[in-house]
C-alpha cells in the first residue's frame, strides 16, 4: 500500500492536534515530482542525533528532495529540544499522539523511509550505522539523478 494513502486516509479517520502532524501529512499527501525522505526520531533517541545531522547534510546537497521529520516525542518540548540541539533547518513535526507512528509500528528508531513520487516505499532502514547511512545517501542521490535523466 502507498505510504501517501495510508497517511491520507489516517488524516481523515483520526483528526491530529492542529500543528502537529498536519503538516506532515499535508506535505506527504500531495503527489510529488521528487522522493520523499521521511525520518522518525525523537529528542530521547541517541543514535537520532547522529543520524539527522547527516541528513540534513544530505538535504543540502539535494535541495530538490523533500525531508520531513516526523518527532515522536511524547511532548511538543520534546520536538523542539531536538531542533535546538541539533539546529535543524529540516522539516520537523511533532506526532503528538503517535498517529503517524502508529501506522508504521518501526522496531528501531531512527526509522527512515523513501519514498518515490507516487508514494511507494521504495528504500527504508532503522537506527543508525554510518556504512548504512553512506549506502541509504547513495540511493538516494541515484535515485534524484534518475528524475533528470530524459
Amino acid at each position: 500500500m502507498k505510504l501517501f494513502a495510508v497517511l491520507a486516509a489516517l488524516a481523515l479517520a483520526s483528526p491530529l492536534p492542529a500543528g502537529a502532524a498536519d503538516d506532515a501529512l499535508d506535505l506527504l499527501a500531495a503527489p510529488s515530482d521528487t522522493y520523499t525522505v521521511l525520518d522518525f526520531a525523537a529528542s530521547w533517541c541517541t543514535p537520532c542525533y547522529r543520524a539527522l545531522p547527516r541528513l540534513q547534510a544530505l538535504a543540502r546537497e539535494l535541495p530538490d528532495l523533500r525531508v520531513v521529520v516526523v518527532s515522536v516525542d511524547e511532548t511538543e518540548r520534546g520536538r523542539d529540544r531536538l531542533v535546538r540541539e541539533l539546529d535543524l533547518e529540516l522539516e520537523v513535526v511533532w506526532d503528538g499522539d503517535h498517529a503517524l507512528i502508529s501506522k508504521l509500528a518501526p522496531e528501531a528508531f531512527p526509522a527512515t523511509y523513501v519514498l518515490d513520487p507516487s508514494g511507494e516505499v521504495v528504500y527504508s532502514h532503522l537506527g543508525y550505522d554510518p556504512k548504512v547511512f553512506d549506502e541509504f545517501a547513495e540511493v538516494v542521490r541515484g535515485l534524484q539523478r534518475s528524475l533528470q535523466s530524459p
